[in-house]
């Protein structure tokens, strides 16, 4: 018989059922003689371990059956009386008893345990949305998602692929699209100051500090930007300082995150006071977040990864020095320890130890540490936080839990890159990353586009990410996009997106300007004198003019505020653009505001805005050529070439008949011969003024003093060869000109011959004379290429004149 069987036998002997009603009475199928009998033979069979271990299957580890083996041992059997049934009664019944308070125990004991686990669960839970509480406030919804998912990455199964095809970044087409969206006046209005403010002079580093100052009091991307800035740009000389920036910002921010997690635990009012002293530096507080966040009872690893996670090996070395004065040893504590004690003492003072450049690692140790870390992943149970610290020192990718943000992200992925021997090609495959997941993929469109343009900043993919918020964030975004544009070039650096082409910058830049600068000009609380003063940060200083002309043109109330006033000498004064810029810089811009008004000269507002232009920008050759095309040609009465006949007389009049400031730039200039060009149009507007009023003798005198027909056969050649040379302006007059002096011929030889009594050889000499100067007109015209109609009217006149 085994022990087993001994003791189910026993056990059917002896083992009431548990119920209610008769089955609690004791039901016996052996004597107790033979019960004590059957004791001793299963005792003399089986050693008392043997015993105890088959008595722990059956009762359970908390029976003392030993004992109780000991006691039936030393037991003798007594006659059977009626206080023996009693007491094996009282023992059966305390037998029951005990059993049932034994199971009550054990299920008191799960219930409690269960009940501690549900509440340190729902502890961990709180802490959890503290945390993310406080991430938002400092970073908003500016992550892989909105504020409703506290920066949790969307679909975490989904892994960024190490490489990626190339995807080109949007264009900007919105420069051709309005804006509907009103500008905020106050954002409008602290720009602009601070705009006012900047100068060629003026250091970088106090224009980024600012516009961080401006935005200090917003919880937006915008201000996340300009902190990014900060660290990035003053010192982007290539693409690796330019991620150092990143990783700066990246370690800064976290080190805000958990001093303000920290502080709202104190004003909690709970106790966030570690077991072990850690000092009152950075490495305290995060000793003391990853108490609050993780609970008592997380271990050193989780400390060291925070540390690292906010770039701070000085706080890392306090923490290995609490563990190892607390005797906390641990397999790795010697090569990690020696990593972060050199890094740490590069470190020195600074915050951040991406302030002195990239830790350095000494091959040793990293080959020592990459072993460890293999170990770790793949040998031993998975510690994310013991292997997230080992990653880092050895310059392996960090495990997939240790990404819960896009900044987590980009710290890890950044922070990778700059260990391998070629950073910026890395680098360029993160910023493609961001990109090939799109702004869809951000949820961008619900935060103003800031959560896909600021992890485009930071991976340095500045064209796409300037253009796309401008898109995305209305008027707004556009008003962002061209600031944080203007800075970028005012380091010199090219908005494109690293690892493409830079041409697009300058482009680009002046899209935005000019495009926001639209957006003021309609603005009721800015107007056309603050879109003035982003149009003059347009790089390109030709397309800058363009459009500061093209304002004035739009603005043709404002004529006299942008270009200020003439003086009775001529000069300008009292202009807008003369504070901004040199007086010849001014003038240009004036020149050619003039020469697009000068377009529409048939109407004559627009015409009279040029001349004036013309006059401000001290162009007085432009204005004669002007005035004259405006009296050219002068053979009708139109009313408007009338009007222009006169104001070039007053010009003439007021400017021209003395030696002022007009002549002397005209004669530096080579123009003296304008003057010469408008005194004949006007002489021929009075040729025909005769013509009109039958003056036929004194209107062939004017045209004979004009110098430009051949009257004699001498003047003839003089005559064509000076033609060629003529102004624009005379050349158009010629046509009618000659057919007014045909005219004029023509009447003086009918004339002769209708007051004649009779042809004598003065008469007849008088009229071949005039006949000779018609045919010499009529070659004349023919040399010079004069139109089909002009040469048929002189042929008619000279047929009249045989």
């Amino acid at each position: 018989m085994t022990t087993h069987q001994s003791l189910e036998q026993l056990a059917s002997g002896a083992l009431p059922t548990l119920g209610g009603g008769d089955s609690m009475q004791p039901s016996w199928s052996r004597s107790l003689h033979e019960l004590a009998a059957a004791n001793k033979s299963f005792l003399g069979n089986n050693n008392p371990q043997q015993l105890n271990t088959s008595a722990q299957l059956l009762l359970g580890d908390r029976t003392d059956f030993g004992s109780l083996v000991a006691s039936l041992e030393s037991t003798t059997p007594a006659p059977l009386t009626q206080d023996a049934f009693q007491s094996l009664d009282a023992n059966r019944r305390q037998q029951r008893d005990s059993a049932i308070e034994r199971i009550l125990q054990r299920e008191r004991e799960n219930t409690n345990r269960q009940l501690e686990k549900q509440l340190e669960q729902q502890l961990e839970d709180d802490w959890k949305r503290e945390r993310e509480w406080w991430l938002k406030e400092l970073v908003g919804s500016r992550n892989l998602v909105d504020a409703s998912s506290s920066l949790g990455m969307r679909q975490a199964d989904r892994k960024l692929e190490a490489t990626f095809q190339s995807v080109s970044g949007p264009s900007h087409n919105f420069i051709t699209e309005g804006l509907k969206q009103p500008l905020d006046a106050v954002a409008v209005q602290k720009h602009l100051q601070l705009l006012r403010s900047i100068t060629a002079t003026t250091n970088l580093q106090d224009v980024i500090a600012g516009y961080q100052n401006m935005t200090s009091s917003d919880s937006t991307g915008y201000a996340i930007a300009w902190q990014l800035f900060g660290n990035m740009i003053p010192n982007l000389s290539s693409p690796f300082h330019g991620a150092l920036g990143s990783l700066l910002h990246f370690c800064k921010q976290y080190q805000d995150v958990i001093r303000n997690r920290v502080a709202s635990a104190n004003l909690a009012g709970q106790n966030p006071v570690t077991d072990r002293n850690y000092g009152t530096g950075m490495g305290g507080t995060m000793a003391t977040y990853v108490k609050l966040e993780y609970g008592a009872d997380a271990s050193t690893w989780h400390i060291l990864y925070y540390c690292l996670r906010c770039g701070d090996f000085g706080a890392a070395k306090t923490v290995l020095d609490v563990a190892r004065a607390n005797h906390d040893h641990f397999p790795e504590q010697d090569v990690i320890q020696n990593v972060v004690y050199q890094i740490a003492q590069r470190q020195a003072q600074a915050t951040c130890i991406w302030e002195m450049g990239t830790p350095t690692v000494s091959p040793n140790d990293r080959a020592l540490i990459e072993d460890l870390h293999d170990k770790a992943q793949n040998l031993e149970s998975k510690n994310i936080f013991k292997i997230g610290v080992l990653a880092l020192l050895s310059g392996q990718n960090l495990p997939d839990g240790s990404y819960s943000t896009i900044e987590d992200y980009l710290f890890g992925h950044l922070w990778l890159a700059l260990q391998q021997e070629d950073p910026t090609s890395q680098i360029k495959l993160i910023g493609k990353s961001i990109k090939k997941y799109g702004p869809e993929y951000f949820q961008a469109d619900s935060n103003g586009g800031w959560g896909y343009a600021l992890p485009l900043l930071a991976s340095q993919q500045f064209k796409t990410a300037l253009v796309f918020l401008a898109e995305a964030g209305g008027s707004t975004g556009l008003l962002q996009a061209t600031h944080l544009g203007l800075v970028l070039a005012s380091k010199g650096l090219s908005i494109a997106d690293l690892g493409e082409q830079e041409g697009s910058s300058p482009s680009l830049l002046t899209a935005l300007l000019t495009k926001y600068a639209s957006l003021l000009e309609v603005d009721s609380n800015s107007g056309p004198a603050a879109s003035l003063e982003y149009l003059l940060k347009i790089p390109k200083k030709e397309k800058g003019r363009h459009e500061i002309a093209s304002l004035i043109v739009r603005q043709t109330h404002l004529v006299d505020h942008f270009g200020g006033i003439l003086t009775q000498e001529g000069a300008r004064k009292n202009a807008l653009l003369d504070k901004y810029m040199s007086r010849d810089e001014a003038s240009l811009i004036l020149a050619e505001s003039a020469n697009m008004f000068k377009r529409q000269h048939h109407d004559r507002t627009k015409a009279e805005l040029a001349a004036k232009l013309f006059m401000l920008s001290g162009r007085y050759g432009s204005l004669l050529v002007l005035l004259n095309e405006l009296i050219s040609p002068t053979e009708d009465g139109n009313p408007e070439k009338l009007f222009w006949a006169q104001q070039s007389q007053m010009f003439h009049s007021t400017y021209l008949t003395s030696r002022t400031l007009v002549v002397e730039s005209l004669e530096r200039e080579g123009n003296l011969g304008l003057i010469q060009v408008n005194q004949q149009l006007t002489a021929i507007r009075n040729f025909f003024d005769n013509i009109r009023g039958g003056r036929f003798q004194e209107a062939f005198q004017i045209a004979s003093s004009l110098n430009l027909l051949p009257l004699t056969q001498d003047q003839m050649n003089e005559k064509e060869s000076r033609y060629k040379n003529l102004d624009p302006s005379l050349k158009a007059a010629m046509p009618p000109l000659i057919c007014g002096t045909m005219e004029c011929l023509f009447g003086m030889h009918r004339k002769i011959k209708s007051e004649s009594r009779g042809i004598n050889a003065t008469v007849e000499e008088r009229l071949r004379e005039l006949q000779m100067m018609a045919r010499f007109i009529y070659v004349f015209a023919g040399l010079v290429n004069m139109p089909s109609s002009t040469k048929d009217f002189i042929q008619q006149k000279r047929n009249h004149m045989l």
